[in-house]
């Protein structure tokens, strides 16, 4: 019986650590995940209002589709270029909401990023401790 008490303590205090120790990466990541969102989002946004880049950015001509109007951001290949209806439709790209767009691949990178760093981190340590253990027992 005391091995048994012995073994569920420790077991228990493994856990308890187990889990702090994830709140903590899990913490960690979200918190590297916003400090990057903040200073990625603040450079995207210095890039797109120096040299009135946000000014080519324009509505089309709107178009109806089921009795909506609905009107596409477009953009010129060249910033000298302003877009209007008689430049050619293969020289314009259209744009669907270029602000949410730049929001949410801003968001998803780096989410992505935060989640990827703790493996690179953690993987050294755990190839060290299983090598180490494969060869204590050789």
């Amino acid at each position: 019986m005391d091995a048994f008490w012995k073994l569920t303590i420790s077991s228990v205090a493994y856990i308890v650590v187990n889990s702090t120790l994830k709140s903590i990466q899990n913490f960690l990541a979200s918190l590297l995940s916003i400090m990057w969102r903040k200073q990625l989002t603040q450079k995207l946004h210095d890039m797109y209002f120096t040299r009135m880049r946000y000014y080519y950015l324009q509505a089309s001509n709107n178009q109806s589709c089921d009795n909506q109007k609905i009107s596409n951001l477009i953009i010129a290949d060249h910033p000298n270029e302003i877009p209007n209806e008689n430049i050619a439709e293969s020289k314009l790209k259209r744009l669907d909401n270029p602000d949410q767009r730049v929001t949410q691949d801003v968001n998803s990178l780096c989410i992505s990023l935060a989640s990827i760093i703790p493996l690179l981190i953690i993987s050294p340590f755990v190839i060290g401790w299983y090598g180490y253990q494969v060869e204590i027992r050789l």
